[in-house]
């Protein structure tokens, strides 16, 4: 036997041939050894499941870990987690410029989202909260002239309605059917029927007022606790305007979610504020 010779056996060969060529496909450009060819959507990926379970559990910083995991994971194909991970920075981390980048991260990915103008509200609410924190506060006479000009709409609106309930009020008293007359023809002042106080609403509309109790009964209770969600373009002031017809009450609100809002502005869309 010619020394080797062995080494070019045809079956040996073609041994040889069918492994370069499986090391050729496995090399191939945008092939990777182990490649799952199947497209798992984020929403059905474990850590995103995982993080929601961690925000019903209320573990707010568990569930940003996950988040951040299945952003790495998925690189620029995670717009809702960026949109999580954002929410959680500026309102349990405090950290806005975290908040702003991610929620920046997520206009990109999806910039004709549903939810893409209210992300530009949050992006604001975090550049004022930024703002806030430098020294000396630059931009705080700017805010807070903002904010007066809002209070001071407010003010209007409720002066307006003031002046249609007096406009009301007299009308009804101008129409008010008198009671029954003495023999004298004069009218009994003791025999006219009252006329039910009126109000208006914050919207404008009428309602009555609730009479006052008769000696020895007691009044109705107080309604109990109300919550209102936080709109878009919400102020403390016009909050206490819807709810209490007038913008005076911004700081009792306040005072009631001290644990929710750090600032009188740090106001966030989707929040659930207790009313007193």
């Amino acid at each position: 036997m010619i020394p080797g010779r062995h080494l070019f056996h045809p079956q040996r060969l073609r041994h040889w041939l069918g492994a370069a060529v499986l090391l050729a496909l496995a090399l191939a450009p945008g092939c990777k050894p182990g490649d799952n060819l199947e497209v798992v959507a984020e929403t059905d990926e474990k850590q995103y499941q995982y993080a929601q379970q961690m925000l019903k559990e209320d573990r707010p910083k568990e569930a940003l870990d996950a988040f951040l995991r299945v952003i790495k994971q998925r690189s620029d194909d995670a717009p809702e987690s960026h949109l999580e991970a954002g929410r959680l920075y500026l309102r349990i981390e405090q950290d806005p410029i975290a908040a702003i980048y991610h929620f920046q991260r997520f206009l990109d990915e999806s910039p004709n989202s549903e939810e893409a103008p209210m992300v530009r509200e949050l992006i604001d609410t975090a550049k004022k909260d930024f703002a806030r924190t430098l020294p000396g506060q630059p931009y705080q006479g700017e805010y807070e002239r903002l904010d007066l000009l809002q209070q001071i709409k407010d003010l209007e609106t409720e002066n307006e309605n003031l002046r249609r309930q007096l406009g009301q009020a007299t009308s009804n008293v101008a129409v008010a059917a008198p009671g029954p007359q003495t023999s004298s023809g004069s009218t009994d002042a003791g025999a006219v029927e009252a006329v039910t106080p009126i109000a208006l609403d914050a919207n404008g509309r009428t309602t009555a007022l609730a009479a006052e109790a008769p000696p020895g009964q007691t009044a109705p209770p107080p309604a109990g606790p109300r919550t209102y969600t936080v709109a878009v373009g919400d102020t403390l002031s016009s909050i206490s305007s819807k709810m209490y017809g007038s913008p005076r009450h911004w700081q009792d609100i306040y005072k009631a979610n001290r644990d929710k809002l750090s600032s009188p502005k740090a106001l966030i869309p989707g929040q659930v504020l207790k009313i007193p």
